[in-house]
């Protein structure tokens, strides 16, 4: 929304933060891609985040997927909350949702084996 405070915060985010707060993440990135190009995934990534325009993140365009759709997310997350998850989900048809406990952000790296097994049952 227009007159959230992360905006401002997020707009202002840059690779080498992002890289000094999450080196893990980073290093997992550059690996797990053949052509990685994480300034461009940064700009693409706060181009989402910070525009309140319908195109913006999570805009009404979601409703257009038909696809069975999995949203988790760590019941302690800092980057999307509660209330962003369930508006998701109340966007998607056919969606499932999973709030995981004592979980952060990187819940699949925290708790993989609950999340693999969500995941498994989600896709039976």
């Amino acid at each position: 929304e227009e007159n959230d405070p992360s905006i401002e915060c997020l707009g202002g985010v840059t690779s080498g933060d992002w890289n000094e707060m999450f080196p893990d993440s980073v290093a997992y990135y550059n690996e797990s891609n053949p052509q990685p190009d994480f300034e461009l995934l940064i700009e693409k990534v706060k181009n989402v985040w910070v525009d309140i325009a319908s195109s913006g993140y999570p805009s009404d365009s979601v409703s257009a997927i038909k696809c069975p759709t999995l949203v988790m997310r760590g019941d302690d997350d800092f980057l999307f909350s509660l209330r962003e998850a369930i508006e998701l989900v109340e966007k998607i048809e056919n969606s499932k949702f999973m709030n995981i406990a004592f979980a952060e952000h990187e819940a699949h790296k925290q708790y993989p084996e609950v999340c693999r097994s969500v995941i498994n049952k989600f896709l039976m």
